[in-house]
């Protein structure tokens, strides 16, 4: 079974490309994907018109990654890009951005197709939700001839901010590839937060019924904070906008994944101990995922910008890894020892969520790329689900075995309950028996004294009777 495991690990790492998985782009006779253009940087400050004709442009190709290409510059960048209106327009028309961070403006031609929230502190957090813009037909030239496309897009740096390939046409196509985009990042997110909050929920009622039992604990703590945390995913506006920028939002994002990490962690060592039936945990396996907590906690305290938090993802992201390995490793050991198919099912499951968890370390630490999708949430909810069906069945396993006793108590009580009322049916027998004997007897008695008597006085009255004959 180990072996059975190890393999399916290595298959899901290497279906992943061991980089993180990447979607479709769109394509099709009415799209047109830009990505060779020019780029200005406009500075911290937020520029309200378009750059002048005579700027510096410098030429560039998306995606444009400013990890990599500008890793120190923080504030706005102008993209401008052409393309060539088509001879004849199968529909509406769509320009599609499927990664553009933190956000972005959009103009064709001069004119502002709009933007979606703020481009000024606190910036709407756009970093993993795709912008669709719709493009009035009116604003484009002439079949053939050429349109320009201008972008403004504000980022910080370290934060995997910048832009990736930009698709034009047809909004049937580009409209299907954005919901698809969108469902996996944002929608497919907020559905696994739910099902992780219920499943905390789901804990939290065991724990109410099995105070002592500190598994349930935290099981219920880390799903309430794994829920909230992938809330990062969702969020476009942080609710704390009036006191929280986007990096404390990151930064107390990271907070959560490590909390997580260390209360999983601990779960799952418990959750080993419980299948197999052994008592609480060493006091050394219960200290080292609080402290991997506290020291992660302690460094997350001092950074002061998106980069110095960029710069934690590499030691903390290998502390969460070792950590996890552990704590799985000792499931997949309870699983080889329980030999039961329902346990095996969550020592799968854990190997699937360290298999995406190192796809999305792997992601988190890329300067190269852009667009690549977070999957650790989705493996998430198959291994919460697998725990909770085992608890549930082993539940379940007591309530039927309660009913049962309950059924042969029950029996037994009735097979007695009948012994019972037989023995006092003898007894009340055996009483009336012994009541008709002694009232015989005492009737004998009374018959013999009072016949005895009558025997007598009439034996005295013959002989009186006698005598005085003869004396006559």
């Amino acid at each position: 079974m180990v072996r059975r495991c190890l393999l399916l690990l290595v298959w899901v790492w290497t279906l992943l490309g061991l980089g993180g998985c990447q979607l479709p782009e769109p394509t099709g006779a009415g799209v047109q994907t830009l990505i060779q253009g020019e780029v200005l940087l406009a500075g911290a400050t937020y520029p309200q018109d378009a750059p002048a004709p005579a700027a510096a442009w410098q030429a560039m190709s998306l995606p444009d990654v400013w990890d990599t290409r500008r890793p120190d510059y923080q504030g706005y960048a102008w993209y401008r890009l052409r393309f060539v209106s088509p001879d004849r327009l199968s529909g509406p028309q769509l320009v599609y951005l499927p990664y553009a961070s933190m956000n972005a403006r959009v103009s064709v031609n001069g004119q502002d197709l709009g933007v979606q929230g703020r481009m000024q502190e606190p910036v709407t957090r756009h970093f993993y939700t795709p912008l669709i813009f719709h493009l009035p037909p009116a604003l484009l030239k002439p079949a053939g001839q050429t349109n320009e496309l201008q972008v403004l897009l504000m980022g910080y740096r370290q934060y995997r901010s910048g832009l990736g390939a930009i698709h034009v046409g047809d909004a049937q196509v580009l409209q299907a590839s954005w919901s698809q985009r969108h469902f996996w990042q944002n929608t497919g997110t907020l559905i696994t937060s739910v099902i992780v909050l219920s499943m905390g929920v789901y804990g939290a009622v065991l724990w109410v019924r099995s105070p002592r039992n500190t598994m349930f604990a935290w099981f219920t703590v880390g799903a309430l904070v794994w829920g909230v945390r992938n809330l990062n995913f969702v969020l476009v506006q942080s609710p704390w906008s009036t006191t929280w920028d986007n990096r404390m939002w990151n930064q107390w994002s990271l907070v959560g994944a490590v909390i997580f990490v260390g209360l999983f962690a601990l779960f799952t060592l418990e959750y080993s101990r419980w299948v197999l039936r052994k008592g609480p945990l060493p006091r050394w396996q219960l200290a080292l995922p609080l402290a991997y907590v506290g020291l992660s906690l302690l460094l997350l305290a001092v950074p002061g910008d998106t980069a110095d938090i960029r710069r934690l993802f590499k030691p903390i992201g290998v502390g969460s890894l070792a950590l996890t390995l552990w704590s799985q490793w000792h499931l997949l050991s309870a699983a080889v020892r329980a030999r039961s198919a329902s346990v095996g099912s969550v020592a799968v499951a854990g190997l699937v969520y360290i298999a995406l968890m190192i796809s999305d370390l792997q992601l988190a630490n890329d300067h190269k790329t852009l667009g690549g999708l977070f999957l650790r949430q989705y493996a998430a909810v198959p291994l919460f689900l697998s725990i909770t069906l085992v608890w549930t069945q082993r539940y379940w396993e007591a309530l039927q075995q309660s009913e049962r006793l309950s059924r042969n108590l029950q029996e037994q009580v009735d097979i007695q309950r009948a012994q019972l009322e037989k023995n006092f049916e003898q007894l009340v027998a055996s009483e009336r028996a012994q009541v008709l004997s002694q009232e015989r007897e005492r009737l004998v008695s009374d018959l013999h004294d009072g016949l005895g008597l009558h025997l007598l006085t009439a034996l005295r009255m013959a002989r009186a009777d006698g005598m005085g004959r003869m004396a006559l």
